[in-house]
């Protein structure tokens, strides 16, 4: 018995691995016999309800339908118009023209007198090259194609002494059901973050919900009015003998549709699925995008779901001028932003390029590309003004910069980048390796702080300002107020942003210094606990732009002191002997008195007040750096 169940257990993967295969290779192999047969015609002979088989005439079938093109005149029908055949007329021939690939129906009603034993023979021919059925009818009966190609039909008709009447119309299922049209869904289209690829996605239908599959068209040339246009211009085609279900339950789904450049009409079904994922779309093209949802209980029943259109650009980078900052939208190429830089030919051979790369807000991944390999290692999850050195970068050659979203649920609006062949950026200063902002917290009191950063390392003149903006707490809330980004600090709309507090600025002459040293500044006149964000950006003394360094967010303590504020640093550079700069401080013992007085004695309630708060604040900062 156990050696039936390991049998068994070794068995069971292979099988399903074997059915698997069978079923994707059946699904290549109808694809391929359906681009034949579109390429080629219909050599499969076709079978319909009344009749013998039709298909591909002979010979002598052709010798006979030059006869009745040479002999017998040609009547063309107009749909839902009946047409009386006579019983003195034996032979007719009626002509069906049709303009476009629709469900077609032809009806033969036959009238014979009851004492005239009569016979009506009448047969479909598809562009006076293929015998499509043929029919004995001695009362009603009728030829239908879910989905007919355009082209002309001719319907022959043999009378032995009766009259008949014949009339064609091309109506679909979907006529039946006049509120269809009332359950269309839109289509959003998101560009992915790789170029010429888009996630197309709709809602799910309204009528028969649970029993709904949808097939996504798209179209080079022309939107599609119907499944079957929409087939009939692929390279399935519709004429083949199958129903219009048939033919998609035989298609592959595949979440991933690459589009081929040289066919105009491409049929993408993704089952039940709501989204489609389509590749390969060619620049500067129009294509038109149809949604059809298909009812897999109702044969032949499919309806437009939804309908647009997309233009897809060309991605042409952004050049880049030496020294000058320069801002690309990701949002433009959804996404994606791309920047151009030509090192100049004087240039000497151990050239190295500099980029300064901020993102507004958000996470961004950066590439650097030459002769379309990677020059260095992708730089990812660049969330703070960065500065990306290329080092031996070649004279006259152009470099290509590409910068995409890092985290597609947090969106990146726009992105600052400046780039220098040159020690010192144009009409810019120079940033430090490290240019995080940090906080002394040995100099935190409830209504002040301090902060420190490494100076730049540019000989000239530079120019410091800090932007202090309240946030909220645990128990605020401000609706609508959003924090501002690395871009706008130098919009002069920033000075009418709600939760500015405070705007300081300092001057530093590094005339004197070779290597960036710490700086620090105190900020008083501050609200006991509360959580601020600082901003600290340099600038040539006022002239040209200005480069952020990182944010830095501090709170202040949630009770005081029984000491001054401190003023506002003047902003010089000196040695911080606290902070991440230096050792920290021996502090002073808990209960230390004015005046000498004794720290051994009874605390009072003011002081055990106090005590329990710092307490507080204690487990609140351990909170806050975990």
């Amino acid at each position: 018995m156990k050696r039936q169940r390991l049998h068994v257990a070794i068995l069971l993967p292979v099988f399903l691995l074997l059915a698997a295969t069978l079923v994707r290779t059946s699904a290549k192999t109808f694809q391929n016999e359906a681009i034949e047969r579109h390429q080629h015609g219909c050599p499969r002979p076709q079978r319909t309800p009344q009749s013998g088989a039709g298909g591909r005439i002979s010979q002598q079938q052709r010798l006979v339908i030059d006869e009745w093109s040479n002999t017998v005149p040609a009547t063309i029908l107009s749909p839902d118009k009946p047409v009386l055949m006579v019983a003195s007329e034996v032979r007719m021939r009626y002509v069906i023209h049709l303009a476009e690939t629709d469900p077609l129906s032809i009806v033969v009603t036959p009238s014979c007198r009851p004492s005239a034993v009569g016979e009506i023979r009448w047969t479909v021919v598809f562009n006076e090259t293929e015998i499509l059925g043929t029919y004995n009818a001695l009362n009603h009966s009728s030829f239908e194609l879910s989905c007919a190609t355009r082209g002309i039909y001719h319907v022959w008709v043999e009378s032995k002494g009766c009259t008949a009447e014949i009339y064609y119309n091309t109506r679909s299922l979907v006529d039946l059901w006049p509120m269809l049209n009332r359950t269309l869904s839109p289509i959003k289209i998101h560009q992915h973050p790789r170029r010429q690829q888009f996630l197309v996605k709709w809602e799910k239908s309204k009528f028969d919900i649970h029993a709904m599959h949808y097939c996504l068209v798209v179209s080079r040339d022309r939107p599609q009015r119907t499944l079957c246009q929409a087939l009939a211009n692929s390279a399935f085609g519709s004429r083949c003998g199958m129903s219009t279900f048939e033919i998609l339950q035989r298609m592959s789904v595949e979440e991933e549709k690459k589009i081929p450049q040289d066919v105009k009409t491409t049929i993408a079904c993704t089952s039940s699925r709501t989204k489609q994922l389509i590749k390969g779309l060619k620049p500067n093209t129009t294509y038109f995008l149809e949604v059809f949802a298909i009812h897999t209980h109702k044969q032949n029943l499919s309806y437009l779901l939804g309908a647009t259109m997309i233009h897809v650009n060309r991605t042409r980078p952004t050049q880049l001028i030496e020294g000058k900052l320069a801002i690309g939208k990701l949002s433009t190429l959804g996404g994606l932003a791309l920047f151009s830089f030509k090192i100049p030919k004087k240039s000497p051979k151990n050239t190295t390029l500099k980029l300064m790369v901020t993102p507004c807000i958000g996470t961004v991944n950066v590439e650097i590309f030459r002769k379309k390999r990677q020059a260095i290692k992708p730089i990812i999850d660049v969330y703070y003004p960065r500065v990306i050195t290329i080092e031996h970068a070649v004279p006259g050659e152009r470099y290509q910069i590409q910068i995409t979203e890092a985290d597609e649920h947090y969106r990146t609006n726009r992105i600052q980048i400046v780039a220098s062949t040159k020690d010192e950026f144009l009409n810019m200063p120079q940033l430090p390796d490290n240019t995080t902002v940090v906080e002394v917290t040995q100099l935190r009191t409830c209504h002040a702080t301090t902060i420190a950063w490494y100076s730049s390392p540019d000989k000239r003149k530079i120019r410091y300002c800090t932007y202090i903006f309240k946030q909220h707490t645990k128990h605020q809330h401000y609706s609508n107020v959003k924090m501002p980004s690395y871009c706008e600090l130098e919009n002069r709309d920033i000075y009418q942003h709600p939760q500015l507090q405070q705007t300081h600025c300092i001057f530093s002459d590094q005339a004197n210094h070779t290597e960036p040293v710490p700086m620090s500044m105190s900020i008083s006149n501050l609200a006991p606990a509360h959580y601020y964000l600082i901003f600290v950006t340099a600038s040539l003394g006022g002239s040209g732009g200005s480069l952020p360094y990182r944010s830095a967010r501090v709170k202040t303590h949630p009770y005081c002191r029984e000491s001054p504020q401190q003023p506002i640093g003047s902003g010089k550079s000196q040695q911080l002997r606290t902070g991440p700069f230096a050792k920290k401080q021996q502090q002073q013992p808990r209960g230390h008195l004015k005046g000498g007085a004794s720290s051994h004695h009874k605390p009072l309630p003011q002081e055990r007040r106090n005590n329990r708060l710092k307490r507080n604040r204690d487990q609140d900062e351990e909170e806050d750096q975990r």
